[in-house]
This record gives structure tokens, C-alpha cells and sequence, in this order.
């Protein structure tokens, strides 16, 4: 996924066609919420001329993402279609739809992968049927209780009267119920 100018500047006049299926391991350090990519498949051809290079291409794999709803994992496919934009110089450029070539070198590669980010979905359901019913019942620093539970440790939480004050929260209790 990445060409010298010079290598690209041999097909200005025919077609260069690229296929090409890679690995972007790269997006975890990014995106902690995804739970896996497929090999992603990055297909199209480009354009070659004087004052740019532009790149029309299809980016299509499979990321696997947490359900919204019951955090289980959801595959979730996805197809790309880009088009990107090199100009071999700054005056050439007319309008800010592209980037400027700073080196001698075309890479796609961190173009794919901020499309791949830019393309993951805010939710995503899973669509299985009585997938709720295998929902976990607890994660890193959280567990599901039932309210008999709740009420067990919101009793045993409550502090306990020190003995030896035992007596004035005795006469307390007496007083409440006179002035009542």
C-alpha cells in the first residue's frame, strides 16, 4: 500500500490496478472498544498526472464490535468507497480536497485505517433472538444483582451503634416516640 512517485509515474499512461489484503492491528492501540478486524480488503486503481495522483478505491472487511445493549460481540460488515487526492505540489492545489505529498512516497495505509475508525457505527445491536438472555451479569468493576441482593448488602453496609453509646441511642429512640 505504499509507491515511490517514481514507480506510479510509469503508469501515467495506462492503468495501475491495485488488490491488495492487509492486516491494520494498529486500530487497537486507537479504538479500545473494538474487539476485532478481519483482513481488510483495499481494491481500485489510480490516476496519475503531472500535478496529482488520485486514488479511487473500495476498502470492504468485517469489525466486531460490543452489542449496545447486551456487550456481546457484533460482526459488523462494512464496504468503503474513497477517493484520495496527492498533489505533487502546493501551487497546484485549488481547493483543500486532497493533501500535499511531503516525501517522495504515495502510503494508503493510514488513509484506510482513519477510514475504517471514521466508518465505526456509535451502536450496534445485536440482531439474535434472546441474545439479552445471554447478556453477561458482570464486567471489570461492576456485577448485576437482584433487589433481594441489593437491600442484603445495603443492610449489612449500614453502620452498626457503637456499644458503648448503646444507651443514649436507646434514649434517643425513647424520645422520638414521646414527642410523637
Amino acid at each position: 500500500m505504499k509507491w515511490s512517485i517514481h514507480q506510479l509515474r510509469k503508469f501515467s499512461y495506462t492503468d495501475f490496478m491495485f488488490d491488495e489484503t492487509i492486516v491494520l492491528d494498529e486500530i487497537f492501540e486507537q479504538k479500545t472498544d473494538l474487539l476485532g478486524l478481519s483482513p481488510i480488503h483495499v481494491a481500485g486503481k489510480m490516476d496519475f498526472s503531472e500535478k496529482k495522483i488520485v486514488f479511487h478505491f473500495t476498502i470492504s472487511g468485517v469489525m466486531t464490535l460490543p452489542c449496545s445493549r447486551t456487550l456481546n460481540p457484533v460482526d459488523y460488515p462494512f464496504k468503503i468507497l474513497c477517493t484520495e487526492t496527492f498533489f505533487t505540489d502546493a501551487s497546484y492545489m485549488t481547493d483543500h480536497e486532497g493533501q500535499i505529498l511531503k516525501s517522495d512516497m504515495v502510503d494508503l495505509r493510514p488513509i484506510v485505517l482513519e477510514n475504517i475508525i471514521l466508518e465505526i457505527p456509535m451502536q450496534i445491536f445485536s440482531e439474535a433472538e434472546n441474545d439479552y438472555k445471554i447478556a453477561p451479569d458482570q464486567g471489570r468493576d461492576w456485577s448485576l444483582l437482584t433487589e433481594e441482593e441489593f437491600e442484603k448488602i445495603q443492610k449489612e453496609s449500614q453502620p452498626s451503634v457503637d456499644p458503648r453509646l448503646a444507651g443514649l441511642a436507646k434514649l434517643l429512640k425513647k424520645n422520638n416516640k414521646s414527642n410523637h
